[in-house]
C-alpha cells in the first residue's frame, strides 16, 4: 500500500468512529449487490441479471465480482421511468400468471 492509499484508510476510520460517536447513519452504500437492486426496485433477482445481460444496467469488476454503482442505479432509473420500468414489472406479472392454473386467478 501506498502513503496514500494508508492515510485514506486512516480517514475513513476516523470518520467511521466519529460517525458512530453521534450515532449517525452510515452512508448508502455506493456499490451494490444483485439482490439489493432487486430489493429497492421491486423486481426480481433474474430481472436484474437480464438488465445487466443486455446492458441495460452496467456493472463494474469488484474484485472476483461485480456489483453495480449506486449512480448507474440511479442513470437506470431515470432512463427507465418513462414507463419502461412499469412495463418490465407488467411483463414479468403476466408471465406469472401463465404459471397460474385457469380458475385459480
Amino acid at each position: 500500500m501506498s502513503a496514500v492509499d494508508d492515510l485514506l484508510a486512516l480517514v475513513k476510520r476516523a470518520l467511521a468512529e466519529v460517525l458512530a460517536e453521534r450515532g449517525a447513519e452510515r452512508p448508502p452504500r455506493r456499490f451494490l449487490t444483485v439482490k439489493t437492486v432487486s430489493d429497492e426496485l421491486g423486481v426480481s433477482e433474474r430481472t436484474v441479471r437480464r438488465w445487466v445481460r443486455t446492458g441495460a444496467l452496467r456493472t463494474m469488476p469488484l474484485g472476483r465480482q461485480h456489483r453495480i454503482e449506486r449512480a448507474e442505479l440511479e442513470r437506470f432509473q431515470r432512463e427507465r421511468s418513462g414507463g419502461a420500468l412499469a412495463a418490465d414489472i407488467e411483463e414479468q406479472a403476466h408471465r406469472l400468471l401463465r404459471l397460474v392454473p385457469r380458475g385459480k386467478e
